[in-house]
């Protein structure tokens, strides 16, 4: 197992890149799903582990020789580590894909079919579905401050169109692809001029944002980005993230500041930085009341997530 790897040269329909940082035995029902979710098309899959901790390495190299393998020795991040991956592939088009998603029969073999026959169109997302089966809001409109903030606030459990517009009923009704703002990142197919023209993933985002920068960057580049209801995956959701709190807090918000400061839109970055110590604020409260009220029984998970909520609005107005 190298860091680098020797490029081949191209021949093959499909690249699938899967970035991993200790995802445990689900990245192994993930691969195991690809070949039906590819069909016969011919592929190949490049894991770039980013410092894991948990032996996958060890297990990749093992289980499956013919992947190809960059181990990072530090964790260099989503959008670092998909590039990684990018740079190497060798397919018409290439798949970012979370190690947590499964690939239901045909799903990634239909997504290419489609861009096959929609030349212009340079992303594709398919429908996704959470582990219990449920359809969820994959597509987005194009990021803005007030839908942001809806969504952290938790508007969008009682009003989900004020944060998904009318992607909140086209994503769970419709049988026709339809364009997107942007589309998860979770599962993600690009076609390989869109990648020669715009580049790969913002490096400057450690994690969050990159799929609503990246469908951004493509717009500008005159390309189209659709959903497709007729290829579908589940995405697990696996706890990797989750137990890291305070990063992934912080990056949840940092990143959202960060692609409005990229575009230049310093009122927008203000807004979101009163929103997001008005968000920050309440979710600190609402703890601190919890902790009362339980007392003995959590209080020490209570307290730490009030420290969080503290650090992260610092970092917010620090930015």
């Amino acid at each position: 197992m190298s860091e680098e790897r020797t490029r081949a040269e191209p021949s093959l329909s499909l690249s699938i890149v899967v970035v991993t940082y200790n995802p445990g035995p689900i990245l192994l029902d993930c691969l195991n799903s690809l070949p039906q979710g590819v069909g016969s098309l011919p592929y190949e899959v490049i894991i770039v582990d980013n410092a894991s901790q948990d032996g996958t390495p060890e297990h990749i190299a093992q289980e499956f020789p013919q992947i190809q393998l960059i181990v990072n020795k530090d964790n260099r991040g989503f959008a670092t580590a998909n590039n990684q991956g990018l740079a190497l592939s060798t397919g018409h088009y290439m798949v970012l894909l979370n190690p947590d998603v499964i690939a239901h029969p045909n799903s990634l073999a239909a997504m290419v079919a489609f861009l096959d026959d929609n030349p212009g169109v340079g992303i594709v997302g398919p429908r996704i579905l959470d582990g219990e089966g449920r359809v969820t809001i994959t597509a987005r409109l194009p990021p803005q401050p007030m839908r942001i903030l809806g969504q952290f606030l938790g508007v969008h459990h009682l009003f989900p169109g004020l944060v998904y517009g009318h992607y909140y009923r086209a994503c769970r009704r419709a049988e026709e692809p339809f364009d997107a703002g942007w589309v998860s990142g979770a599962c993600l197919m690009l076609r390989r001029a869109v990648y020669t023209q715009i580049g790969g993933l913002d490096e400057s985002l450690f994690l969050y944002g990159e799929e609503e920068d990246f469908c951004d960057r493509a717009h500008n580049a005159n390309w189209r980005v659709h959903y497709l209801p007729a290829a579908s995956v589940t995405h697990f959701e696996s706890s990797t993230v989750s137990r890291y709190v305070q990063i992934k807090i912080l990056s949840h918000h940092i990143s959202r500041l960060y692609y409005f400061r990229k575009r230049g839109r310093e009122c927008a970055v203000m807004a979101l930085k009163i929103g997001f110590a008005v968000e920050l604020a309440i979710k600190a409260t609402i703890r601190l009341f919890q902790m009362v009220w339980r007392r003995g029984e959590g209080v020490d998970k209570l307290r730490l997530r009030i420290h969080t909520y503290r650090f992260v609005l610092g970092e917010v107005w620090r930015y």
